[in-house]
């Protein structure tokens, strides 16, 4: 459980945080945004991924919707930023939910949802590079900021709202069906928690804040390609491997995420392995926690 200490030191880091643009570098602030970027990425997707314990291979599928209705809402329809990150959230969680009735109120397997929803990421690559008003393979241009400060204070308090959500969402009674669902689904439905409801929540929720974070790359970058940005969403996922995947906790996935973002443009290349193998060793390991018993099947006893 979080401390007084603790509380007051998280908010002391806040504030030097948000002073400490003032007289430094712009490669500082860059570097800042990156950190915050992977931050609010890895913290979005294990909203999900962390506390049911349904892998999502394809959350760039809402990394890349958010920026494109964002591009669209400002290039095409000639919206201002408010409403284009406004029609942008709308779009991700419009998204997220179809996807979740379709995928979340089945019984379908943990390691089947995973690659669907990597299927479905590659899916939209080649469609939006096969469609013209999304600027096809060539890109889409958009209005570049003004200030990169914009971007580095929107990341910030995107990170810091994720990180929120997560301390208030473990505390919660929320959070103790997802813990239950996360032990044993069949057991936490048997019980009373409503699991279907639950999971559909947090998959919203996690897909629209990765789609905010999409749209805002979409504006600093000005510039819009399939698949250019999709290690950014690997380093924030990566950010979350680097803790235990079963502990939801704000400090594994802040640290995972910046030490990930610091190697990130050395290493590029092993972002897609990591995740993958993490996957597999995670599936290979908890395989039983998510089975679905047979009737009269009596549970065995979880290792470690």
């Amino acid at each position: 459980m979080m401390t007084l200490r603790t509380r007051w030191a998280s908010l002391a880091l806040v504030v030097l945080l948000a002073v400490l643009p003032i007289g430094v570098s712009s490669y500082l602030v860059a570097f800042l945004i990156s950190i915050f970027l992977a931050v609010a990425l890895a913290g979005s997707w294990n909203l999900f991924a962390g506390t049911t314990g349904y892998v999502s291979l394809g959350h760039g599928l809402f990394f890349g919707i958010g920026a494109y209705a964002f591009a669209v809402s400002m290039v095409t329809l000639g919206y201002g930023p408010l409403l284009s990150f406004a029609l942008a959230a709308v779009s991700t969680a419009v998204c997220a939910l179809l996807l979740g009735f379709v995928l979340l109120t089945t019984r379908i397997r943990v390691a089947y949802f995973a690659i669907v929803m990597l299927g479905l990421n590659e899916i939209a690559k080649t469609v939006v590079a096969n469609t013209k008003s999304l600027g096809s393979s060539y890109g889409l241009t958009v209005p570049p900021l003004p200030d990169n400060l914009i971007a580095y204070y929107f990341l910030l308090a995107l990170a810091v709202l994720v990180m929120l959500m997560f301390y208030l969402i473990q505390r919660s009674k929320w959070g103790y069906g997802l813990k239950a669902i996360l032990a044993d689904e069949v057991a936490a439905e048997v019980t009373g928690v409503n699991t279907v409801a639950l999971k559909m929540a947090m998959f919203v929720i996690s897909g629209t804040l990765v789609g905010l974070a999409g749209a805002m790359i979409a504006l600093l970058a000005a510039f819009l390609q399939p698949g250019a940005q999709v290690h950014e969403l690997l380093t924030g996922q990566i950010g979350h491997v680097v803790g235990r995947f079963d502990t939801v906790t704000v400090s594994a996935v802040a640290t995972g995420a910046f030490g990930f973002r610091f190697v990130a443009d050395r290493r590029a290349d092993l972002h897609f392995h990591v995740v993958h193998v993490h996957v597999m060793a995670h599936r290979a390991g908890t395989g039983q926690r998510h089975r679905r018993r047979r009737p009269g099947e009596t549970p065995q006893p979880q290792q470690g």
